[in-house]
């Protein structure tokens, strides 16, 4: 039974610190016999036996020089795996560019109302830097697999799972959103994040000139969400907020049933990675309070150990 709240059980953590200098965080997954209720609270049993580490997260782009404190843990009960994560967050955004109603231009406008989003990676091909902005030494592309939460379009159970993919030259056509970046070199790279197969967490509804001079409500919003399906629905996740501190739980299966690589030289698509017993994978953390793109919140590499 559930007693304790966020804020005790994040207190009662058993922390292992992590550096924040660059060097690697070795973390292992801890095996229980029954995993989390998915609802954003770290009282669960198999959170108070499992061990917390601390992951500071550094900031990129705009944030350079500043940092946020976060811990992990994570645990497996033979089927899935279970991550929790708390981050400082002084506020709670839960809406994401809305639109709303401006008395003096008679019209909708869209406000810069960003949604608090946190986000995994793992390895799946090529050097795993964790820093999406770090100068690609390669001429062969590098996928991650991403596991994404938003408070306003992923608040329905679900976090967006997709992979991304970094190039020093432009991809396939057939790869949809991507776009050109510049690397903390000054150099190009080309970024991709395409959706897993399925039936997106969210869709986005864009209001057109002659609904934007029509007054509805207040505001609407622009994103909503769904029910995701296929391999879009693997990786479940609830969040809350308090005390100036995020609480998410995330979970997916140790297997899927994405585990090929597509035919072809430079790949249009990505499998999931698949955790296997005994196996140490690559992984990193990010954060975006308020924000979005290339300015957020990155942890250092993570070596995780099942």
């Amino acid at each position: 039974m559930k007693t304790t709240g966020m804020l005790l059980a994040f207190s009662a953590l058993t922390i292992v610190c992590s550096t924040s200098n660059g060097e690697v965080l070795d973390a292992k997954v801890k095996k229980v016999s029954e995993g989390p209720t998915l609802d954003g609270k770290a009282d669960d049993p198999c959170w108070q036996s499992a061990t917390g580490y601390k992951v500071d997260l550094l900031g990129v782009g705009d944030l350079i020089d500043t940092k946020i404190r976060s811990t992990m843990k994570v645990v497996q009960d033979g089927k899935s795996v279970h991550f929790l994560f708390i981050w400082e967050d002084p506020d709670a955004s839960i809406k994401h560019k809305s639109y709303v109603w401006s008395e003096k231009k008679n019209f909708y406008q869209e406000i810069n109302d960003l949604e608090d989003q946190f986000s995994v990676a793992f390895e799946l091909k090529g050097a795993f830097s964790a820093n999406m902005l770090t100068p690609l030494r390669s001429r062969i592309p590098i996928y991650w697999d991403v596991w994404q939460w938003g408070a306003a379009r992923t608040d329905n159970g679900y976090a967006l799972d997709l992979w991304h993919i970094y190039s020093q030259k432009a991809l396939s056509p057939k790869i949809k959103k991507q776009s050109k970046h510049r690397d903390r070199q000054g150099k190009i790279i080309w970024m991709a994040r395409p959706d897993d197969k399925g039936t997106p967490v969210y869709s986005e509804k864009k209001m057109m000139s002659a609904q934007r001079r029509k007054k509805t409500a207040p505001a609407v919003a622009r994103f909503h969400t769904t029910k995701p399906t296929g391999s879009a629905a693997d990786v479940t996740a609830r969040a809350t907020w308090a005390d100036g501190k995020w609480t998410i739980e995330m979970s997916r299966g140790l297997k899927t049933k994405d585990t090929a690589w597509p035919r072809g030289k430079y790949p249009t698509g990505a499998p999931d990675v698949q955790f296997v017993a005994g196996k140490t994978y690559k992984m990193a953390l990010a954060s975006f309070n308020h924000i979005e793109g290339n300015t957020h919140y990155a942890s250092d590499v993570i070596r995780l150990t099942f």
